[in-house]
């Protein structure tokens, strides 16, 4: 026992310091927990998107006369359901101004044009799945030459 004291007496600097080290240590792995290395957590895993196709469209593929109003719903109807906005990408051919991609649910993903479409002009849209960089559908449509007035629009004479 006597040595052991001795021992400890002699070499106090030296054991305080490598406790130090291994508190600090011990610490910096608390901290970075999970983000540098992973300490027995479970990894969570990226949403998978199913290959997926598109069934319907609105407007029809090669429809005529569509009215080019100025908030148009253009939408299109997948087999399978879409786990995120980002799993696919959109493009209008010629382009919008801008659009949005409404919140739906499955198995329909509305778009909302933002300003008119123009008239008398043919829109290609084409759906692209993002996760395996293939187009997945491709459909046009084509805006009336001008805009359709009803007969019960008209003002009364």
């Amino acid at each position: 026992m006597e040595k052991l004291t001795n021992f400890i007496r002699n070499n106090f600097p030296s054991l305080l310091l490598v406790l130090f080290i291994i508190v600090l240590i011990g610490f910096i792995a608390w901290l970075f927990r999970g983000k540098m290395f992973n300490f027995g957590k479970p990894t969570v895993p990226v949403a998978y998107q199913q290959p997926f196709h598109v069934i319907k469209t609105s407007p029809a593929d090669g429809a005529k006369d569509v009215f080019p109003a100025t908030e148009k719903r253009i939408s299109f109807t997948t087999d399978v359901p879409i786990v995120a906005s980002s799993s696919f990408s959109l493009t209008f051919s010629p382009p919008l101004a801008s659009f949005i991609v409404a919140t739906s649910k499955y198995p329909t993903k509305e778009i909302i044009t933002i300003g008119s479409l123009g008239i008398a002009r043919t829109y290609t849209v084409k759906i692209r799945d993002q996760q395996r960089k293939t187009d997945v559908y491709s459909w046009s449509f084509s805006t009336s030459p001008a805009p359709i007035i009803s007969a019960s629009a008209q003002p009364k004479q």
